[in-house]
């Protein structure tokens, strides 16, 4: 028999985006904001797919911003804005998405796994100037380098002084 037959729209949306079939799960969560445009959890799983599948992303980061300021303490809501922050390239808007989520849940897998994968972002260079500036970046990207050449030399030092 049909395993999704006797779900609601949006737990049918749901198990489809567990299973990573976005397309399917955004016909599902469409039909149940349409069916109730006020509810929360429609609005923020139905911006998601519609940002992930349609790119429409405006619209989507507005619908699911509504819903997290109708509904403040639920990380799902955070863990679905910070994906469409995501999909827009807000890197850092995204993981204080994440971030906030994670403190209303802090063993929400999805969301520690999500934030492990964008790492920590060291401080800029230059305070005063923008992230995105081109001396924050360029110097930015000198001194990770020498970082990183640094740190090889220093592990290959305490490896030889371990034989």
């Amino acid at each position: 028999m049909c395993d999704l037959c006797y779900l609601s729209d949006l737990e049918k949306g749901k198990a489809l985006l567990a299973e990573n079939k976005n397309l399917e799960a955004l016909a599902f969560f469409q039909k149940a904001y349409e069916s109730d445009r006020e509810n929360p959890e429609h609005q923020s799983y139905y911006a998601l797919t519609n940002a992930l599948e349609r790119g429409q992303i405006s619209s989507s980061l507005e619908l699911a911003e509504k819903a997290i300021r109708k509904i403040p303490d639920r990380s799902d809501f955070c863990l679905n804005l910070g994906k469409i922050y995501l999909k827009a390239d807000r890197k850092a808007e995204a993981a204080k998405a994440f971030r906030k989520g994670i403190a209303l849940d802090p063993k929400n897998q999805s969301i520690k796994t999500i934030l492990r994968q964008l790492g920590n972002r060291r401080k800029p260079i230059f305070n005063s100037l923008p992230r995105a500036h081109f001396m924050n970046k360029s110097l930015g990207f000198v001194s990770y380098i020498l970082f990183i050449k640094t740190r090889s030399k220093y592990d290959e030092f305490i490896k030889n002084l371990s034989r």
